[in-house]
């Protein structure tokens, strides 16, 4: 009699205790598979102070903080030929974290119109003097780099430093002519 009054608590228990467990499960085995190796090889590399690998929903994100004065080409590059080893098919998304100042981030708000402008336009000559003419005029050091993926944009101030990758897009003119 006593059973048949607490079998529905303790189904809900054992459903909840069950769910519990597989959600943990889920956690532990993604840190094992994604977070981890990431995490170990981001910060094996030269140029990257500090390396953090979240996962939201089915997506991988995994942060670089940079140490200044990098070749961001070079640097996002190698990021991303390691996440796609690792991560194979996994959705991810790389966000590079840098040390920006007030100065840093006026400088690339008015930038950005510049460069996106050049993406969307093809004329990236045109771009590449514009942009670091404002770059001089606001007493900032800035290095553009382009291939066939993203103009690069390194921009460093004194202690300060802000990285930028704007990828080419097919709504920005697709790719570089």
């Amino acid at each position: 009699m006593w059973w048949k009054e607490r079998r529905i608590p303790v189904v809900i228990l054992t459903a909840v205790a069950v769910v519990g467990l597989l959600l943990a499960g889920s956690t532990l085995w993604r840190s094992q598979r994604w977070q981890m190796p990431l995490e170990r090889a981001f910060g094996e590399m030269p140029g990257v102070v500090d390396a953090r690998v979240t996962v939201r929903a089915n997506e991988v994100i995994a942060y670089a903080h940079l140490a200044p004065g990098q070749d961001l080409r070079a640097v996002w590059t190698e990021l991303q030929d390691i996440s796609r080893r690792t991560l194979g098919e996994q959705p991810f998304r790389l966000v590079i974290v840098d040390n920006p100042s007030a100065e840093l981030a006026s400088c690339w708000e008015g930038m950005s119109f510049i460069i996106y402008e050049g993406l969307a336009t093809g004329r990236l000559t045109e771009m590449r003097e514009r942009a670091l003419a404002l770059a001089r005029q606001s007493g900032v050091d800035c290095t553009l780099q382009v291939d066939d993926h993203a103009v690069y944009v390194s921009l460093q101030q004194g202690d300060h430093w802000l990285y930028q990758v704007c990828p080419w897009t097919a709504s920005l003119g697709g790719e570089p002519r």
